[in-house]
């Protein structure tokens, strides 16, 4: 996987549609996460959605929702 793949990837199973991340997505993020570079990617942009305040607090809650899968597997 292309690094700045990984990182739409994260961007899109982060993003405000009210639904969590696809399964088969949380896997492939998970998958990249093996990887330094794209790893760096990933958390990069998982740290980003942790700092985001006011009408956008779904990102966070998806982020967190990530990261538990990322923990998980």
């Amino acid at each position: 996987m292309k690094a700045p793949e990984i990182k739409l990837k994260v961007l899109d199973a982060t993003d405000n549609v009210p639904c969590v991340p696809h399964g088969t997505t949380s896997a492939e993020i998970a998958q990249a996460t093996k990887k330094f570079i794209e790893c760096q990617m990933v958390m990069s942009v998982l740290c980003k959605r942790l700092g985001v305040t006011g009408k956008d607090l779904h990102l966070v809650y998806k982020e967190l929702v990530t990261t538990e899968y990322l923990m998980a597997n």
